[in-house]
């Protein structure tokens, strides 16, 4: 059978090969071929999707670990405005307490002018009415 199949193979006799069986094998070897080359190109395809979707989460993993560097320090610089607004706070709190002492001292001052001028006006009224 073989020897008919080849023989008609060579003068491209299709009722030949189609009587050998080689006709059958032929076509089941395409189909199963075929078969065998979609299912690899299809886990090819697979293998490649998931590797560009592990590289494309490892990448999203690298920026939000850049992120949160970056908040991080962000709030780092934040913090120490805080803390150099407060020791600035805290550093003229003395010159404004001073600064409150010194307006109440000037207020008692003019009070006592005001006052002292009144007696002495009252007094002049007074040596002038007798």
């Amino acid at each position: 059978m073989a020897r008919q199949g080849l023989d008609g193979k060579r003068r491209n006799d299709r009722d030949g090969l189609e009587r050998s069986g080689i006709a059958g094998l032929e076509n089941y070897l395409v189909r199963y071929l075929a078969t065998e080359k979609a299912r690899a190109l299809e886990e090819a395809l697979r293998r490649k999707a998931m590797e560009l979707l592990e590289q494309s989460v490892a990448a999203i993993v690298r920026l939000e670990e850049r992120l949160d560097e970056a908040i991080a320090a962000t709030r780092g610089v934040i913090r120490q405005a805080l803390v150099r607004r407060q020791d600035r706070t805290f550093a003229i709190q003395p010159e404004m307490e001073r600064l409150g002492t010194v307006e109440v001292s000037v207020k008692e001052l003019l009070r006592n002018s005001a006052c002292s001028a009144a007696v002495l006006g009252a007094e002049s009224a007074v040596e002038d009415m007798s």
